[in-house]
């Protein structure tokens, strides 16, 4: 009994010695293990930011994949349990918008409601976000730098595969004829025909091409316009600014609707459009305005500009009120000698032109907007004055503070009345365009 006692006491004591062992070598390769685990995760980090990095550089990288790259979030990356080759397994979920792809092909707008319509495919179709695992190990081979390696197929290729079907989604919803023409009309602000979209380079390069009328003719036609319904329908001078901008936007609203469907008034126009995703995803409140393009800001821009001289112009205005425009007619002038034939411009307003010669008024006429006045003058050459505006307040003030008074730079030569001489009369939108014409002051016309 003794000998079983003293042997199960010698049983105990080896069993507690080998547990303090297996403790021991326990307290010395769990400080191991999470440091190698640290230092995968840290080398982890690098190689997903190394790849990142080489796929923005890339040329041949497909736009749309660099951008919703540029846009995901990484988790921080868990560290396992080594594997039987020792090899430590990482893994860390990537977070990417799904930019566009959600967009319902077979939805439909109401002119009127273009931006809403823009603004909530955007917006709905953006914040939609999509999760992908990242795979990946690092083995720490004795006296050798730690190996990492990508999961064949869950690494950053996989990944990659995964953006690019992704992007192609995100191409095909951008590429919706509804989207197409409901961003034309935004961006545009009016009615537009025949809308295309490029979007070979990207969310940041895209190329809208769409027949549109040129804002510049729109908003300068709808100025003056505004400033004879200003004189002839209101107050004049005294017209209130909130009135004047009322009658501005009504004027813009019809010249869109003429311009957009006149095959003349309306042009091919192209915009670069770049999106923001930022500001969709990341932003509250989002203001649409952010996220698009720089033609919109140059339409608001020039729109504000032609507002506030519209406001200003108005002020302008004579107290003395607006005479009915005359009828097209020779006010001075003979009836024999060659056949001039004048031509209003549609559209550039009622023009008075004067035919001088030696110094001496030989034909003076009245064409309204988009008529023709035939004169009759000598053969010779003839300085030729032209006023033109919208708003007649007789001789003295001719067409009020909008006349655009000018004269040829070169003589007008009038040829034998062997032949009809035949003149358009139109104004450059821009001011500044002077390559025939020259500006004067009105007093100068008289």
């Amino acid at each position: 009994m003794k000998k079983l006692t003293k042997a199960c006491a010698l049983l105990l004591a080896a069993s507690l010695a080998l547990c303090s062992v297996a403790f021991a070598s326990d307290a010395q390769t769990t400080p191991d293990l999470k440091q190698q685990q640290a230092d995968a995760i840290t080398l982890f980090k690098t190689q997903y930011a190394t790849a990142v990095e080489e796929l923005a550089a890339s040329s041949k990288a497909d736009p749309w994949v660099k951008e919703m790259l540029s846009l995901a979030t990484i988790a921080e990356p868990v560290a396992g349990e080594p594997d039987k080759k020792g090899a430590i397994p990482i893994t860390a979920a990537v977070t990417y918008p799904l930019l566009l792809s959600g967009v319902d092909k077979n939805s439909v707008y109401e002119p009127k409601e273009a931006e809403a319509f823009v603004r909530a495919a955007l917006l709905n179709a953006m914040l939609q976000k999509e999760e992908y695992t990242l795979n990946a190990t690092v083995a720490f081979p004795e006296g050798k730098d730690p190996a990492f390696k990508w999961h064949s197929s869950k690494g950053f290729s996989g990944l990659k595969t995964k953006l690019t079907s992704k992007a192609k989604a995100a191409v095909n919803s951008f590429s919706a004829k509804t989207l197409v023409a409901a961003m034309a009309q935004y961006v545009l602000r009016h009615p537009v025909r025949n809308a295309k979209l490029n979007l070979k380079e990207g969310p940041h390069a895209m190329a809208l091409k769409a027949t549109a009328p040129g804002y510049n003719k729109m908003l300068s036609r709808s100025l003056r316009d505004t400033l004879a319904r200003v004189a002839y329908e209101a107050k004049g001078p005294n017209t209130e600014e909130d009135t004047v901008i009322s009658l501005f936007d009504e004027q813009i609203a019809a010249y869109a609707t003429i311009f957009g469907s006149a095959k003349k008034a309306a042009t091919d126009q192209a915009i670069a459009l770049s999106f923001d995703p930022w500001a969709l995803i990341n932003g509250k409140n989002v203001d649409i305005n952010t996220a698009v393009l720089d033609y919109r800001y140059a339409y608001d821009s020039e729109y504000s500009a032609y507002r506030d001289g519209v406001v200003t112009l108005a002020t302008t205005l004579p107290d003395a009120p607006a005479l009915p425009q005359p009828e097209t007619e020779r006010l001075e002038g003979g009836r024999s000698g060659t056949k001039v034939v004048l031509r209003a411009k549609k559209g550039d307003g009622n023009i008075m032109v004067r035919f001088i010669k030696n110094d001496e008024v030989k034909a003076l006429g009245f064409v309204r907007d988009g008529a023709r006045l035939t004169l009759y003058l000598s053969q010779g050459e003839y300085i030729m004055q032209v006023g033109s505006g919208n708003i007649w307040y007789g001789s003295e003030e001719l067409f009020g503070p909008d006349t655009i008074a000018t004269y040829s730079y070169d003589r007008v030569t009038i040829p034998s009345k062997k032949y009809i001489y035949t003149l358009t009369l139109g104004f450059a939108e821009n001011p500044d365009d002077k390559d025939i014409m020259d500006t004067l002051d009105k007093g100068d016309f008289r």
